[in-house]
């Protein structure tokens, strides 16, 4: 997965919190998907555009996780929220914006 493909929330999911973690649902197909609390932060973030490199940087910058880690699991996370249709590729931002 580039770097330089941006992701966003698809508007037809919604999350609710639960205890160290939250369940989005797919109003459209009424489907549930469970995170932790990285997949949380992973999901806020997403609230606008942003590549896998900066998820993984804002990542970084919340919880003690190896870098090396950190981008493998966020490129998985990615690709089974890309699959169940629970968010959107978007536009990213030049790197020089």
């Amino acid at each position: 997965m580039t770097a330089l493909v941006a992701f966003r929330r698809k508007p037809s999911v919604v999350a609710c919190e639960l205890d160290g973690g939250s369940v989005l649902l797919d109003l459209e197909t009424s489907r549930y998907f469970g995170l932790n609390a990285v997949g949380v932060a992973v999901w806020d973030m997403l609230a606008s555009p942003h590549t896998t490199h900066e998820l993984c940087t804002g990542i970084l910058n919340q919880f003690e996780v190896p870098e090396d880690r950190c981008r493998p699991d966020v490129e998985r996370l990615m690709e089974q929220m890309l699959e169940r249709q629970l968010v959107e590729r978007a536009a990213a931002a030049p790197e020089n914006a």
